[in-house]
């Protein structure tokens, strides 16, 4: 039986390259470390990985393959394993914004993920999309896109460009259009979603020519207010509730406070696609399964399935560590510096002394821990 690949990538090319953003005032900052965050961030990525999972076994379903002696045996008999080395299995997983936005193919979300197959342990970098990649002349977020628009290989680029940076080997990769879940949601007949705290958001930047209250400077904004308690939402309204980021309240303001609202989302849909109501409704698994066909693009493939629904099946929360790409500090810096704006043209970080060495040595080390 010929290899399939788990998702047909169906991402378009761009049609111009996008131009790097000048402004000066925008800086990532990821600083925190904490505890908080590594739950944060490992919550969203153990859904992410049952929420793919649950559309690869969907496809089988709906195509008819998963009473096949080909697919099941794997299954049944423990087979089937994943690329390694040393022990690990590296993951990317890259975000887009969307075919509604300028760069439909630009990746704001790039995240590192190495498993320690012994132990169950996992490892999660982040890395800040204004890394400039000297080779391309771009910032990192640009990798993607570019290679799509080269060759169609956009995923291939941003895994050499990981591995140069990590020093690691990435074994898979897989690129999902955030914007997504908005259709889906909508597909199984939105979510419910229990918001912790009633805030308003008065600077929700609104696309598509739409407007309730525009600045001077032209900037186009849409007032957002969600009330405390549990509150069904439709696609529209959960992507607002994820995104928003610009509440007078401190405590709903932050970036640490959106990705708790998007694991909410994230929770919330899971729950929804394995409830008995939608996992017996085959035309809305059908519709939700063409969605997602047209906005996952991966090299993972079928006779990965079993050892990766393993993998995701054992993921635990405490078994999660973050390791932190930034600044740092005065008293102590970090592994990333912000060269001045007239190196480059723009607001952009590199790896601080010019070498990613002293990162991933640290990194090396981080990994032997666990």
């Amino acid at each position: 039986m010929a290899e399939r690949a788990l998702f047909l990538p169906h991402l378009s090319k761009l049609s111009e390259m996008p131009q790097i953003d000048p402004s000066l005032n925008k800086i990532l900052r990821h600083r925190s470390s904490s505890r908080k965050k590594s739950r944060s961030i490992s919550l969203v990525l153990g859904c992410l990985l049952i929420i793919v999972l649950f559309f690869f076994f969907i496809s089988n379903i709906l195509k008819g393959f998963s009473l096949k002696p080909d697919f099941l045996i794997p299954f049944i008999f423990n087979t089937g394993e994943l690329k390694e080395d040393n022990g690990r299995t590296n993951f990317l997983i890259l975000g887009t914004g969307g075919a509604q936005h300028e760069g439909p193919n630009l990746t704001d979300t790039i995240m590192f993920v190495s498993f320690n197959k012994k132990n169950g342990q996992a490892t999660l970098l982040s890395l800040p999309r204004d890394i400039w990649v000297e080779k391309l002349k771009q910032k990192i977020n640009s990798a993607y896109a570019i290679g799509q628009a080269d060759d169609g290989n956009g995923l291939e680029l941003v895994k050499e460009i990981v591995g140069e940076i990590t020093g690691l080997p990435v074994h898979y990769g897989v690129v999902i259009d955030f914007s997504v879940f908005k259709e889906i949601i909508d597909i199984v007949g939105g979510i419910d979603v229990v918001v912790d705290k009633t805030f308003d958001d008065f600077k929700y930047p609104l696309e598509n020519g739409e407007y309730e209250a525009a600045t001077e400077s032209g900037e186009i904004y849409k007032h957002l207010r969600f009330e405390k308690g549990l509150t069904h939402m439709d696609g529209e309204t959960a992507l607002e509730y994820s995104r928003s980021r610009n509440s007078e309240d401190p405590a709903e303001g932050s970036d640490f406070a959106r990705s708790k609202r998007q694991q909410k989302v994230l929770l919330a849909l899971k729950n929804k696609l394995l409830s008995k109501k939608i996992i017996t409704d085959i035309p809305k698994l059908q519709s939700a399964y063409k969605t997602i066909i047209q906005n996952i693009d991966t090299d993972i493939r079928q006779k990965n399935l079993p050892a990766l629904s393993r993998l995701a099946l054992s993921f635990k929360e405490e078994k999660v560590k973050t390791v932190v790409l930034d600044e740092g500090t005065e008293e102590k810096p970090g592994f990333l510096e912000n060269p001045p704006v007239e190196k480059y043209g723009a607001w952009v970080l590199s790896p601080r002394g010019g070498s990613w060495q002293k990162f991933q040595e640290y990194l090396k080390r981080e990994l032997e821990k666990l």
